[in-house]
């Protein structure tokens, strides 16, 4: 087998490899319990940051009211009315508590009797039935019960515990916030959005995320960690002439006016409802890319695939050019001047051709090879990940100055 067939064949095993390749999955040794216990922390978040941000009661609907009949919330694929986004969430909250199996409704401590009713008195509280929880009241229900619950998970296994706090404190980052018109004087110095969306508040929400991306769905966790990186305007922002701007060579950001603090956290909220359904799987990663993106995707595998196959193919050919320098200068002068000694026969020159070609050719190419395709392939699989993380992060991302734009 001479190195041109080296090199057919190792390509021939590239475009057949990385024409089968997959996209990046989960791992399948991943516990479920770790991505159970993220999400379980976001709710219990979202859950007390519904209510801080104020969810209340609804007038009772006239008759004439009734008669409307839209989509079901489930067809449509999000919830509309902030009260049933708020009841739905306290039944998530309860129902991945169950999930976890440490305790079940019937068989329950008080505390965790208490979380497993929410849902079912949050709906009579809106239905006017009944009186709930006030947010600090509330605050310091779930803060008892999430330390019951992160010392139960830490026991079954710390990485779940780790995955606890850091859904929490990534869902923190827009359900802790509140209006400037709902926010009293004397609001917690950690509820400013300087604070939850500082540059280094985020790049510890990106190592945590970096640190469960096998427990997480396909692509979830690099693409929220691009945008929490263009999210770390925390101390960035200021007005130039009137018009508010990111410098990042400021130290301390402007003090925002009302109205751009509200445009800038409803852009926020809309980008935490795009985490919410990737992490949620409402919607899949890659059902966000539109026919133009994976075109995109498929060329940009196809260049790739090419300059892989330039690369290997130029590596082959350095490998054979080492061999021919090894053996011009240090194998065959010496050998020559021994056989010309021996003054062998045909047979023996054969033999000593086919011990060398073992030696030096036979023998390593299968290793060699080996270590190339590996090489080439997991770089074939880094760029088509690259590629998809790349148009997913540009469906998903918002900008913080995207309703500021539209002024």
């Amino acid at each position: 087998m001479d190195i041109g067939e080296i090199i057919y064949r190792t390509s021939a095993c590239i475009i057949t490899s990385v024409e089968g390749l997959s996209m990046s999955e989960p791992n399948a040794n991943a516990d479920p319990r770790v991505r159970i216990a993220f999400l379980l922390g976001w709710s219990v978040s979202e859950l007390h940051g519904r209510l801080r941000k104020g969810v209340r009661p609804m007038p009772r609907q006239s008759a004439r009211a009734t008669e409307s009949a839209p989509r079901l919330d489930v067809a449509d694929g999000e919830i509309e009315k902030f009260t049933d986004a708020f009841v739905f969430t306290a039944q998530r909250v309860a129902r991945f508590f169950h999930a976890l199996e440490f305790e079940t409704p019937a068989h329950a401590l008080p505390l965790s009797q208490e979380i497993f009713a929410l849902p079912e008195n949050a709906r009579a509280w809106l239905a006017g039935a009944r009186k709930f929880y006030t947010p600090r009241e509330l605050r310091d229900l779930l803060n008892a019960w999430t330390m019951h619950v992160w010392a139960q998970l830490d026991a079954a296994s710390p990485a779940s515990a780790q995955a606890f706090t850091a859904g929490m404190s990534l869902a923190d980052t827009y359900w802790y916030l509140r209006l400037p018109a709902r926010r009293p004087a004397r609001a917690p110095s950690g509820e400013s959005w300087q604070r939850l969306l500082s540059k280094f508040r985020l790049d510890v929400e990106r190592t945590r995320l970096a640190s469960l991306e096998k427990h997480l769905p396909a692509y979830v966790a690099p693409v929220i960690r691009n945008q929490l990186r263009a999210w770390s305007i925390g101390t960035d922002l200021v007005y130039r002439d009137g018009k508010l701007m990111r410098d990042p060579t400021t130290k301390n950001a402007a003090t925002l006016t009302p109205e751009d603090e509200t445009h800038l956290q409803n852009a926020l909220e809309k980008q935490t409802s795009e985490w919410s359904n990737l992490l949620f799987e409402w919607r899949t990663a890659t059902s966000y890319l539109r026919d133009a993106d994976r075109r995109w995707i498929v060329i940009g595998r196809r260049v790739g695939l090419f300059g892989v196959l330039l690369i290997t193919t130029f590596a082959l050919a350095l490998f054979a050019v080492w061999i021919a320098i090894f053996l011009s200068v240090s194998v065959l002068p010496g050998l020559f001047t021994f056989l010309n000694q021996k003054q062998p026969g045909l047979g023996d020159w054969l033999g000593i051709v086919n011990f060398l070609w073992t030696l030096l050719i036979a023998a390593p190419a299968p290793l060699i090879l080996r270590a190339i395709f590996q090489a080439t392939r997991t770089l074939q699989q880094w760029l088509d990940d690259q590629l998809m993380i790349y148009f997913i992060n540009r469906r998903t991302a918002v900008t913080w100055n995207r309703y500021l734009k539209e002024q």
